[in-house]
């Protein structure tokens, strides 16, 4: 059991479709680090079950969740066999949630942002679509930025003949991207005799 693990379960949390219409987690008072601490992966629909979980390792289910459940306790309870739960990341992230629980029922914001070690980041605010159906919650949208040219590289007939003396001398050419404060440098070497077959490599 890796972090690796844990981040991919983290992950089916996160709305990630093209077309704003991805299913999110619906219960706000259990965090999705907690949902995945305790094995648990987002598997829920917005038709059936909209916040149904699944543990990859015992494939147990479990749906209907409520602000008091203890996602570890309930993992243990349904499936007292499961090879997660007597890992040491289980564990640690069952101490994190009890430590954060203590700290909500304290009401006391100060305690609870020092127990919350990992973030979930804000859900990117989204515009509805104009004629979606009453009812229907908003998705994410993705839209690609403008690519903008910052430089043409179109040489000129001066800059032609420069690269032909530059590839007889065998000096590497260096490009160089500075953006914000950081250089950024790449080095072509012309390694043979250019030719004039193309060959795919798939």
């Amino acid at each position: 059991m890796n972090m690796d693990e844990y981040n991919c379960r983290l992950l089916s949390f996160v709305p990630r479709a093209l077309d704003g219409e991805a299913e999110r987690w619906p219960v706000d008072t259990l965090r999705p680090e907690d949902m995945a601490g305790a094995g648990f992966r987002y598997t829920g629909e917005r038709r059936h079950q909209a916040d149904s979980v699944t543990c990859d390792f015992c494939e147990m289910q479990a749906w209907a969740w409520e602000a008091k459940d203890d996602p570890f306790e309930e993992h243990q309870t349904g499936s007292p066999n499961c090879q997660y739960l007597t890992t040491q990341l289980f564990k640690d992230r069952h101490g994190v949630f009890l430590l954060k629980r203590e700290a909500t029922d304290k009401a006391s914001p100060a305690a609870s942002n020092t127990v919350d070690e990992i973030l979930t980041p804000p859900v990117t605010p989204v515009k509805p679509k104009a004629g979606r159906k009453p009812g229907r919650k908003p998705g994410r949208s993705m839209v690609l930025s403008p690519i903008v040219t910052v430089y043409d590289s179109t040489p000129s007939d001066d800059q032609k003949q420069n690269a032909v003396h530059r590839e007889t001398e065998n000096s590497p050419i260096e490009i160089a991207i500075t953006a914000g404060g950081t250089k950024f440098t790449i080095q072509v070497a012309d390694v043979g005799p250019r030719g004039t077959k193309r060959r795919r490599i798939d």
